[in-house]
């Protein structure tokens, strides 16, 4: 995926790191300190134009006062009653729509990974954004989505997959 496409989604980009770091710290997920560092990291990793590193979810991640993804998964399946998956063993090459906006996933880190009749199965890293969950209930409205939570390599590695996967069709 070129630069181009992450541009078409800045904003959504940003709206989604935005509610996704107020969630975490009304959930106390995060502290006000560990968020404002994190913040000033994304835009240090946008003008670097390192923009899949710019993810509030991987610099908090890394940092030592920072978020516990355990702690982060478990909250969402108990508070928000999400599924939870592991997309390494899931042939997402067969069951995924061709015209699924990568961008879009990489910005909202979330992957309509299936689909059956009106329901959409989506794998989410940020479930408690807003910003992402209205995005993607516009994409598909109308349809049934099944929310799950998915460990943060598990969905990148997916995201990975699939834009090898585009490149060959291109």
């Amino acid at each position: 995926m070129n630069p181009a496409d992450f541009e078409r989604h800045h904003q959504l980009f940003l709206r989604v790191n935005r509610t996704f770091g107020a969630a975490l710290l009304d959930a106390k997920l995060v502290s006000s300190e560990a968020l404002e560092k994190a913040n000033g990291r994304i835009l240090e990793l946008l003008r670097s134009s390192e923009w899949r590193q710019a993810s509030l979810l991987s610099i908090l991640l890394a940092g030592v006062e920072g978020l516990k993804e355990n702690a982060l998964i478990q909250y969402q399946v108990e508070n928000h009653e999400l599924g939870l998956i592991d997309l390494t063993h899931i042939n997402i090459e067969k069951s995924i729509d061709p015209t699924v906006d990568l961008a879009a996933c990489w910005a909202t880190r979330t992957l309509p990974y299936e689909r059956q009749e009106e329901f959409v199965m989506l794998a989410t890293n940020f479930y408690m954004s807003q910003a992402a969950r209205a995005y993607w209930e516009g994409k598909y409205k109308g349809l049934q989505l099944v929310w799950s939570a998915a460990p943060s390599g598990s969905l990148a590695e997916a995201l990975e997959r699939l834009e090898v996967k585009l490149a060959k069709k291109e």
